[in-house]
């Protein structure tokens, strides 16, 4: 699969012209499957074709073979965490029409970003994004403005934001999910340490584990999913960097 391939034909040709000439400037198509897409300008703040590409060219999401008849029949509300430019809502949103999607997402320009997708297909009547960071407690966190790569563990960075957190497990306090995406750049921690994870864990979840929040990040999280009766199988490894896994429960 490729990119161009997911396009509708007018789109393919646009494409073309707009890689050639270096993908220098914002880009909006329209996929085969109906969903409008818009990208920012590539820079160093922002990345917008690189997440597109791993979560549709690439299928970062794709529920692995062995797993996906031990998907819940009825996926009807979805929590993702770490929306980005709002690439994988629309993921979810294609493969899950009928679902609620709650997403957040901590920098303020990705999630500027995430809603202007949201608003390209209409789709704000099933998804609900919150421009805020997500941990254990309310505050303000010091965040890399690294657009696709923003976390507040990353050191170095040319430029931080100061960025308002929500305690995730009060903001979503009562309401149950079927399936779980994280991906926040090493804050995961924060909520698989909490012992209010144990109650929020839905029947499936999918997650981007980072070591720049804990040194043997992979190890941690198989045991910390496995205790809660998980079984929990790699999709990609980067040994000591990061890596994406897919857990459903027994």
């Amino acid at each position: 699969m490729t990119f161009r391939s997911l396009l509708k034909p007018p789109d393919q040709a646009r494409y073309l012209l707009w890689h050639a000439t270096g993908r220098r400037r914002p880009f909006t198509f329209i996929l085969k499957s109906g969903l409008h897409i818009g990208i920012r300008k590539p820079d160093d703040k922002a990345n917008d074709f690189g997440v597109f590409y791993e979560v549709f060219v690439e299928r970062c999401y794709a529920v692995p073979a062995s797993l996906a008849t031990r998907i819940p029949g009825s996926v009807r509300s979805i929590l993702d965490l770490g929306s980005n430019c709002g690439v994988s809502l629309l993921w979810w949103h294609l493969h899950y029409p009928d679902a609620d999607i709650l997403g957040f997402e901590a920098h303020p320009a990705n999630a500027a970003a995430a809603q202007a997708n949201i608003d390209r297909n209409r789709a704000g009547l099933r998804i609900t994004l919150r421009a805020e960071a997500v941990g254990a407690t309310h505050g303000r966190v010091r965040l890399s403005d690294r657009g696709a790569g923003a976390s507040m563990f990353y050191r170095n960075a040319p430029n931080y934001l100061e960025v308002p957190m929500v305690d995730l497990f009060a903001a979503i306090a009562g309401r149950r999910f079927d399936l779980l995406k994280i991906d926040i750049e090493g804050a995961e921690f924060a909520l698989l340490d909490d012992p209010r994870f144990d109650d929020l864990a839905p029947p499936a979840l999918v997650m981007e584990w980072h070591e720049v929040g804990r040194p043997g990040a992979q190890a941690y999280v198989h045991e910390r999913l496995s205790a809660l009766g998980y079984d929990v199988q790699d999709v990609m490894t980067v040994p000591n960097d990061h890596g994406v896994l897919w857990a459903v429960r027994s």
